[in-house]
């Protein structure tokens, strides 16, 4: 690497300078001899930064190499040393706030770099950094700041601009529009996403009441994964109407989501609103969670009973028998969606997808599925990956590829095309391959979601991070 060049010419510089034309304390030499052979090693640096101390820039270096090999709490001393001799640099701030990330002390984390915002010379990964510290602490006031900072100075930043439109959605939704629509011209890749936004965004302008509009925005949110930004509207629909029982059941499930207690909020609407099929849906999930499928089945069966043509609730009763473990029961179910709505490639996609996850008849039923969702929406980057993953069980490899390639194409920020295709180049012994997908999909997916959770376990079994 150019570092490991540049500081191994310095140290043998320095042998040759002050070994050679004036004498040395005795544990000179062999630090600069060890220093100069093992040019990654903290340990022989820190001896040499010691004996010289008038060297400038060496702590630094170091704290980054102990950053990189996950030394945090020496990174930390080695970099606040720097900071004390005024020979840290933007770069050193940065990772000194990432030393402190990583040892846990998260205050010290967001304060660092915080303060290195106050630099016209930071880098601008520090804006991304310090919003994901505020936000995963739930510090929501915090992070939107940050996020309206981040997107003045860099304000082509597609990330920063989208970000911005999800938090201004229920409060500035005017605003949250126009932000959404320049982040879709400077990353296309957010288009599935900006698109359902915008369908809530008009839905929710056509309403007078306001209890309804914000529900209508917190689900779209939620429907992203964006709990902690929908629990507020979730609560405050409930605020205006307090009968409103759909409200109350959003606000128990966003709790839930959020590692909270939900059950309370859940109580309350099925005291509002025991016939309430979006009540009776998130009470089932709820006993789900709980690992009681029964109690979800009597949910599940008494809204299929109230309606009978919706094909979603034979998918999630398919799901509740397949926790119970009941796959042939759960396979009837699923058909039983698609035979409601044929035409609807939503359905074969679930069947297919029961059948992969669960090993279950995917040769027979699996693919045919598959392949009618295929011919039902072609360019779907869904019914591609899963085309591609429905191949990838069957062992049919060069197939397979060609479908997720497909599925990258129609959207290069579906993270699991990039995790099957990474399973894909890792069993077909592509490891540079296997390793680009699978920290892709990492870094696409959240930190919650399993996509990404796949992804980071393949990465740290046999990647060692």
């Amino acid at each position: 690497m150019k570092g490991d060049l540049v500081l191994r010419i310095l140290l043998a510089g320095a042998l040759t300078a002050f070994l050679g034309l004036m004498p040395q304390p005795a544990a000179l030499r062999p630090a600069l001899e060890a220093a100069a052979r093992s040019v990654g090693s903290p340990v022989a640096l820190r001896r040499v930064a010691r004996l010289q101390p008038w060297r400038h820039g060496l702590w630094q270096q170091i704290g980054l190499r102990e950053l990189k090999i996950g030394e945090s709490k020496a990174a930390i001393e080695s970099l606040e040393l720097a900071r004390q001799r005024s020979e840290l640099d933007s770069a050193g701030e940065l990772a000194l706030g990432e030393a402190y990330h990583l040892f846990g002390d998260l205050d010290k984390a967001e304060a660092t770099w915080q303060n290195l915002l106050g630099d016209s010379q930071a880098p601008p990964e520090t804006y991304s950094r310090l919003y994901a510290l505020q936000r995963g602490q739930g510090k929501l006031t915090a992070a939107r700041q940050t996020l309206v900072e981040w997107h003045i100075r860099l304000p082509e930043d597609a990330q920063a601009t989208y970000q911005l439109a999800l938090f201004e959605l229920v409060n500035q939704t005017d605003q949250a529009e126009r932000l959404l629509d320049s982040a879709q011209v400077d990353n296309p890749s957010l288009s599935s996403q900006i698109l359902r936004l915008k369908g809530a965004i008009y839905q929710a302008q056509h309403t007078d009441q306001e209890s309804y509009r914000l529900l209508i925005l917190g689900r779209a949110l939620a429907n992203l994964d964006q709990w902690d930004l929908s629990l507020p509207a979730f609560e405050k629909a409930a605020q205006v109407s307090p009968g409103y029982a759909e409200a109350w059941a959003f606000v128990g499930e966003a709790r839930q989501h959020l590692g909270k207690e939900g059950w309370s909020a859940l109580e309350r609407a099925q005291s509002l609103d025991p016939v309430s099929v979006v009540v009776q849906a998130l009470l089932a999930l709820y006993w789900r969670r709980q690992g009681q499928p029964e109690m979800a089945l009597s949910y599940l069966t008494q809204i299929s009973q109230q309606e009978p043509d919706q094909p979603i609730w034979q998918v999630e009763l398919g799901n509740t028998l397949v926790q119970k473990g009941d796959l042939i029961s759960a396979a009837e179910y699923f058909k039983k969606a698609t035979e409601l709505q044929p035409e609807n490639p939503l359905y074969w996609q679930d069947l297919a997808r029961f059948c992969v996850e669960n090993s279950y008849e995917i040769r027979s039923l699996g693919l045919p599925a598959a392949r009618q969702a295929s011919i039902l929406s072609p360019e779907d980057p869904v019914t591609l990956d899963l085309m591609g993953r429905v191949l990838l069980s069957l062992q049919d490899l060069p197939t397979s590829e060609r479908f997720l390639q497909l599925a990258i194409q129609q959207d290069a920020g579906y993270a699991p095309a990039h995790l099957h295709l990474g399973q894909l180049y890792f069993e077909s012994g592509q490891y540079d391959l296997a390793y680009q997908h699978l920290t892709l999909a990492a870094k696409l997916a959240g930190e919650t979601d399993s996509v990404g959770q796949a992804a980071r376990r393949m990465l740290s079994r046999y990647f060692g991070g």
